[in-house]
Formats: C-alpha cells, structure tokens, sequence
C-alpha cells in the first residue's frame, strides 16, 4: 500500500508497480481510495500480487509506503479526524517505508511486530538530480520523492530492477523520454539504498518473476467499463465531469473515432439531461443505440421523460432508471 496527499503521484508509482510485477509474470489486482477533493487529502492505493491470479484484494498489508505522516497516524490534528492511518493494517512482521525526516522513534509507532525502514527521501532525490543538473530544481521534481519510494520497496522485496525500470519508461516516450531516464535513476538511488542500508534479513517477503506465457494486459476497471461499452454498441454518451466517471468518459473520447461513437461532456448535469430529452424528442425509436450517463440529479430527469414517455414505475436505482429510460423511449 502506498499512502499520501492527493496530487502526490501516488497513482502514477502504484501503477508503474503494478506494470513492473505484470512484466515479471506476476499477477495483480489493486484498488484506490480518495477524497472528492483535487489536492490535498489523503487518498491510498492497495495493491496486491500473486504468483496466481487474484481476485479480490485484501485487508492486511505486508509493506506500506507512507508518502507523509497522515499516512501513518490519521489526520488526528483535526476537530473531526477522518481516519487514524494506516499503521494497524501493516501484518505482524510487515514493514513500513517513511520519511526519515519525520523524525519518528520506533516507539511513536506503537508496536513492536513491524519492521521500519526510514529513507531521507529528499537527500536521495537531490542526489538523482544532481547526475541530470537539476538539483537546482527541487521544486519542480519534488514529487519525484514517490518513485524514490517506489525504488526503496522494489529493493526490500528484492525485485529485479531493470524489470522496474522498463515499466517507468512506458510511460516516458517520446519528449518526456528524458523525464523517463530521471525517473529511473530515482527509483535506482531508493533501490540502492534498500540494499546498502536495509540486511537482507530484515524483511521477509520476496518477489519473484516467473516465465509470462501469454500476452497479457494491464487494465483499469474503468477501462473495463468503457469496452464493455463499446462491444454492447454504445453510439451516445454524455456526461459531466465527476470522478471517476469522467476517466471512464475520457477513455471513451480517446476511441470514439475508431468505434462509430459520440461522446459529449456539458456544462453541467442538466445538460447532460437535456441531451438525452433531445434524443428522444428527435427519434425515439433509436433511442435505445444509445446510452446516457444519468445518474445525477435522475428525478428530475424522470419527471421531464416521463412527459414524454409516460408514467414511470416506482422508485428504482439510478443504473435501474438509467436502463429503463432508455427501453421506455425505445418503446
């Protein structure tokens, strides 16, 4: 589990995780938690591996990666704190990847069946941007403190690193090539240090790759949805940005051209609305070759339909309304 600030990268380093374990012909499966907030709050992503294929995800965790002390304690400074960290999930004999600058003593953690491994982050980054002359530009690259973590737990659970370094470049190409090479040489500077300051005793758990066998594919469940529904044949979909939906919308817009399909953000939820009205009031007959994100604000939708349509059952689910809308106008 990797935990800290939204705006923090921390979904783009689980992923290159992720991505780096897939190319050793493991398994994953991984779910992310967050606040509706841009930046800022705490958010986390979980992320298992096995040597078989997984299917859920699961409550205990062998290694966090803490991002910031919230991480760790909980947002317990405030009048209404929100959780209390993470620090009770870590499995006895697990451990735990912070920043050294924090200060903490073994004893601030509370227990004794865990195993710390405090890194200075941000002298490592220094050091990683030193060999490309930014180290002028801490401010601008201080994000990159993730992947210097990203680097630290690949070393504890002794991962073959070109493995990693290869799944950082796929996301670096072209113009952002060199941004790629900066990338890789952080996550090396945390490898490294892992190795150096951490026995190899001092954690238990190991990766290893085993031979991949067939193409395989790392997919985001929204991504999922969305060629879901392209293979059911959606033609229309609108919506307004609200996360996640929106990821969801926007992978449809990068593939509409390719699939026949229209896919429309407004300038607010009524609009969307507005645009599903407009389809029925053109043709009904078609309605149903299309689809329609609805679930916001879906009474007041029901009540403009239904003048259209007709009465409406009873009370039903926003997925419920949205698929019985579309049969109604199609009927």
């Amino acid at each position: 589990m990797i935990g800290g600030p939204q705006g923090s990268g921390i979904n783009s380093v689980a992923e290159n995780f992720a991505r780096a374990c897939m190319h050793g012909g493991l398994h994953i499966f991984a779910n992310i938690e967050y606040h509706s907030n841009i930046k800022g709050e705490h958010s986390y992503y979980r992320l298992r591996v096995e040597a078989k294929e997984p299917r859920s995800h699961v409550d205990w965790v062998d290694l966090l990666v803490a991002l910031d002390k919230e991480t760790l304690f909980g947002d317990l400074n405030k009048v209404h704190p929100t959780h209390q960290g993470h620090r009770h999930e870590v499995s006895p004999g697990g451990g735990i990847i912070y920043d050294s600058s924090l200060k903490l003593t073994p004893e601030s953690f509370g227990r004794d069946d865990i195993k710390l491994f405090p890194l200075p982050y941000l002298d490592l980054l220094i050091e990683s941007l030193k060999e490309f002359g930014h180290e002028r530009e801490l401010s601008k690259y201080q994000v990159m403190v993730n992947t210097i973590a990203l680097g630290a737990s690949l070393g504890l659970v002794d991962y073959d690193f070109d493995l990693a370094a290869s799944a950082i470049r796929e996301g670096f190409t072209g113009r952002k090539a060199a941004l790629g090479d900066l990338n890789v040489s952080a996550a090396k500077h945390g490898y490294d240090y892992a190795k150096k300051n951490f026995p190899s005793d001092s954690f238990s758990n190991r990766l290893r790759p085993q031979p991949v066998k067939e193409k395989r594919m790392m997919i985001r469940g929204i991504q999922a949805v969305g060629i879901a529904k392209i293979k059911a044949g959606c033609g229309f979909q609108t919506y307004y940005p609200i996360t996640p939906a929106t990821d969801e919308s926007e992978f449809l817009e990068s593939h509409q051209k390719d699939y026949n399909m229209i896919v429309v953000q407004t300038e607010d939820e009524i609009a969307a609305h507005e645009q599903l009205l407009g389809l029925v009031q053109l043709d009904p007959t078609t309605i149903g070759d299309f689809q329609a994100v609805i679930a916001p604000r879906t009474d007041f939708l029901r009540q403009r339909i239904q003048r259209q349509v007709g009465p409406l059952p009873g009370k039903k689910s926003n997925w419920s309304w949205h698929f019985y809308l579309l049969k109604a106008a199609k009927e």
